[in-house]
């Protein structure tokens, strides 16, 4: 079968969906099919032709931004070609535009990152004239977690064409695993990840930072490194500066995969702020999963509550609240036997219900699939995600945190 990806950008340029594009592409390679990826390119004055890891990538000549949107003239203009079947990564103005008006006869698996309804009275309306179109077109809609469907209720007509895709995470083994306790037992670096932008609530996780850094109990000096880049650097640096925190605070920008491993692999504690839905499941999180970390996180109504798993994580705290997450901070960091072992419990988790094989499995079969298929009910892979209604979780906080500590311990 040919398979053409239509997507924002390709690695090496990060991103969350970039990164899950990339490791669908992948898996359509291994299964034995032939893909392709038509992607915008920043800064590439003429479009080329890559591979990566079997995967043909054609990056377009892209020249510029408007409204966050590369402006990629040719993506309008680029053949589908003979392709069998065509996953659009949905949010994606130029893609999407591309796909309704040139997919006759074309065979449209989209896969929904997010709904553009966050961005007001445009988003809406874009929706409504263009997005909603795409859906009803398709034969299935691929999503990486039925969280999604809570976050977006609109999918909800979408139903009977749902089906679950899990992101992957390549996790490190046990023994890696047992031979980074050492290692952590010297380190004191707690690492965030991500974009540089509003809702990844980097601004609320240095006011928190700081206030921890008044409250802390042990004579420790604690560093905290962010990584990312992004529209909002200026106004963090601002914010270090003003809470007096520059000795402890590391800005460390975009980093390659490698770097990012390391430093993931050298940190003590992972922190994933956001501070709404725009953040619909949170790769970062995982990653730092998949290399024993407990996790701080916020409580938000999407995939991210798949991961939280409840608090069990590490802690949930309310978005926007510097004092709930001053608090988690001091609770965990304060707790290192504790941290380990949810750590080890992240990691566990991470491979059980993210593995490659288990996002292969689900591919595999929607690939395989027919048309005609009978199905009332979302297939997930996997099934052992508990459903829980997030408003459910305690209201207070800090009862939640040292609840989850108490049980750790007790094992």
């Amino acid at each position: 079968m040919k398979i053409l990806h239509l997507g924002k950008f390709y690695p090496p340029h990060h991103g969350g969906i970039e990164t899950s594009m990339c490791n669908l592409a992948e898996a359509g390679v291994k299964i034995g099919h032939s893909v392709q990826c038509i992607v915008s390119c920043p800064g590439a004055l003429k479009s080329y032709w890559d591979n990566i890891n079997g995967v043909q990538v054609h990056r377009l000549a892209t020249f510029g931004k408007l409204l966050s949107m590369p402006i990629t003239p040719a993506f309008l203009v680029e053949p589908l070609g003979n392709s069998d079947l065509i996953h659009v990564h949905i949010p994606n103005p130029l893609a999407e535009l591309k796909i309704l008006f040139s997919s006759r006869n074309k065979k449209i698996l989209p896969f929904v990152h997010a709904l553009p309804l966050t961005q007001g009275k445009l988003g809406e309306l874009w929706f409504s004239m263009i997005t909603e179109k795409i859906l009803n077109l398709s034969e299935k809609v691929l999503i990486s977690n039925s969280y999604q469907i809570e976050a977006f209720p609109q999918l909800k007509k979408w139903k009977n064409k749902i089906r679950v895709v899990p992101f992957v995470a390549e996790c490190i083994s046990g023994t890696t695993y047992e031979n980074l306790l050492s290692k952590r037992a010297l380190s004191t670096t707690v690492v965030a990840v991500g974009r540089l932008v509003k809702y990844k609530g980097f601004d609320i996780l240095l006011k928190a930072w700081a206030k921890f850094l008044k409250k802390k109990s042990e004579n420790i000096k604690y560093s905290l490194k962010i990584v990312g880049d992004g529209p909002e650097k200026n106004n963090l640096l601002e914010i270090i500066k003003n809470e007096n925190i520059n000795g402890t605070v590391q800005m460390l920008g975009a980093v390659d995969d490698f770097s990012k491993n390391k430093i993931l692999e050298e940190a003590i504690l992972f922190v994933a702020p956001s501070i709404n839905s725009s953040e619909t499941f949170g790769i970062s999180i995982l990653e730092a999963m998949s290399k024993g970390l407990p996790v701080i996180t916020t409580r938000l109504p999407t995939g991210v509550a798949a991961l939280a798993r409840g608090g069990e994580c590490g802690a949930v705290v309310r978005p926007l609240s510097v004092e709930d997450l001053s608090f988690a901070l001091q609770e965990l960091l304060d707790a290192p036997r504790s941290r380990n072992e949810i750590g080890r419990q992240n990691l566990l988790y991470a491979k059980a219900n993210h593995s490659p094989e288990v996002m292969m499995t689900a591919y595999e079969h929607i690939l395989n699939s027919s048309e005609n298929e009978k199905s009332s009910n979302i297939i997930q892979f996997p099934s052992r995600i508990e459903k829980k209604v997030v408003s459910d979780l305690n209201s207070n906080e800090q009862v939640a945190v040292k609840e989850v500590l108490r049980k750790v311990g007790s094992k």
